[in-house]
């Protein structure tokens, strides 16, 4: 009787840990009788669904074989139904999750065998994890050692305005397609999610965005326990603002014959949380009389044209400048195609300084960059991983306003000649773009979940890396000799 009990509860936790990728589905049967996405997956720490905390643009709502996820910037929504279980009907969607108005409901099956990502800024999410073997295409612009490897083996994705009848090719070998969409621009594309994690406004809000791209991939456990962390790691790391407090400015000379000063609100965060001072708009305002104002969808842009003393750039400069008299710290995000040219008597001549300038952030050598990590190609790491690590970038800007020692991740101080650190590393990861094969197993959510104890999320891709997710298939085999063990032991207490 024992033994034939354990061998009962231990075939539903086979049955739960079964292949959910496409062609290893659950079928009908199974699908009629196995709560997918049951309600007791709240019940403990961590292994609760993806429930938004602090993010604007995107909400998740379950149903009992689908989940409903819906991305408010470009007013789309995504049916996301559990492999093999077929389509939810529209009364039974609408009762989880009504389509608002104005909206476009799209259909996915997960967890998605594969994607292509159309910028950067996807891309650590994926890596956090443990889903960088299921990215078929990628950025050209990436930096982290597997991405870089996909490029390396023709899995570059094309872009939008390149070749467009291998856009097309490259499109249908995917199950989606993330990228950036303006508007509703893409609700005519039934692959494509939008991914709007830099149009929420907050850092803490833009990470969370982590928990959107697990859904897709039943992941929410994995993106729960790394959010948390983030927001534990962040908020203990916050800082009050000092007496005196420091003032710092986001500047750079624009595309358009402009100096430019950001207000983002992100980063006005960032600022304040770091415990310094943001420049303030209206004595901006106040001391430029020319300087235009430009709403975007992450905050204000200050823009001073070169245009409103007589196309002299020098006057521009020195005009500008002087506007920024009481900051002690910049951040120069002026762009360059080669980071590690740019120094700080570029920095000087950009702005038509002189190192002995008494502006403070001169006088003090407080003149940073956001190029502090870039790949051998120079592309900037900036792009790519800092929405995803708040509070990596959050440990920099504290290091840099209030002098602490330490090494910096995203930063670089030009002033006191710091060069951009390129970034190596060897992709640890099987990459099925590269090499063939189908990508590692993603078990069911819920029972497999409450089964293990494993907390390990990610990839290990880089010497930065940590323990690949629950999924991963040395984990399974693991799991089954456990599992193999106590059958014996309920085998021989039935004795």
């Amino acid at each position: 009787m024992i033994g034939q009990r354990a061998q009962s509860t231990v075939g539903l936790v086979i049955l739960c840990l079964r292949h959910a990728a496409a062609g290893k589905c659950l079928d009908a049967n199974q699908c009629a009788s196995l709560d997918c996405f049951p309600t007791s997956a709240h019940a403990r720490q961590g292994q609760r669904y993806a429930e938004v905390q602090f993010a604007a643009l995107f909400s998740i709502k379950y149903g009992r074989y689908f989940k409903v996820v819906e991305d408010h910037k470009s007013k789309e929504q995504y049916v996301l139904t559990q492999c093999g279980c077929g389509s939810a009907t529209t009364q039974q969607i609408d009762a989880t999750a009504p389509l608002p108005a104005n909206y476009k409901r799209k259909f996915f099956q997960i967890p998605l065998d594969n994607v292509a990502t159309e910028s950067t800024v996807q891309l650590e999410f994926f890596k956090e994890l443990g889903l960088t073997d299921r990215v078929r295409f990628v950025s050209s612009y990436a930096v982290g050692a597997c991405w870089v490897a996909l490029n390396q083996c023709n899995a570059v994705f094309e872009t939008s305005y390149g070749n467009s009848t291998l856009r097309t090719m490259q499109e249908a070998q995917v199950s989606a397609v993330f990228k950036d969409c303006s508007g509703n621009s893409c609700a005519a594309e039934a692959k494509t999610v939008h991914f709007s994690a830099t149009q929420d406004p907050s850092p803490l809000n833009s990470a969370e965005h982590i928990k959107f791209i697990a859904t897709f991939f039943n992941k929410e456990r994995e993106a729960n326990l790394i959010y948390d962390r983030q927001v534990t790691a962040y908020q203990n790391m916050r800082r009050g603002h000092q007496s005196p407090a420091l003032r710092l400015a986001w500047i750079k000379k624009g595309f358009s014959n402009d100096y430019v000063i950001s207000l983002a609100k992100y980063k006005m965060q960032f600022v304040a949380d770091a415990g310094a001072l943001n420049v303030n708009k209206i004595d901006i305002q106040n001391a430029l009389n020319s300087i235009a104002v430009t709403t975007t969808v992450s905050g204000d842009e200050l823009s001073l044209p070169f245009a409103a003393y007589g196309g002299n750039q020098s006057e521009t400069a020195t005009a500008f400048m002087a506007a920024l008299s009481n900051v002690d710290v910049v951040i120069d995000e002026s762009w360059v195609a080669v980071p590690r040219d740019y120094t700080f008597s570029s920095f000087l001549n950009t702005f038509f300084l002189d190192a002995s300038s008494p502006l403070p952030f001169v006088a003090n050598r407080k003149v940073f960059r956001t190029d502090g990590a870039i790949s051998a190609a120079n592309n900037w790491d900036w792009f790519e991983s800092r929405v995803a690590k708040p509070e990596a970038f959050l440990a920099d800007l504290i290091k840099a306003v209030h002098g602490e020692s330490g090494s910096l991740r995203y930063l670089r101080n030009v002033a006191q000649n710091e060069e951009p650190r390129v970034l190596a590393g060897q992709c640890n990861v099987r990459l099925p773009a590269c090499e063939g094969g189908l990508a590692s197993d993603i078990p069911l959510m819920h029972v497999a979940h409450d089964a293990t104890k494993t907390s390990g999320v990610g990839d290990t891709t880089e010497t930065s890396g940590v323990t690949s997710g629950v999924g991963d298939a040395k984990v399974q085999a693991f799991l089954a000799k456990i599992l193999t063990l106590l059958v014996a032991l309920f085998v021989c207490a039935g004795l």
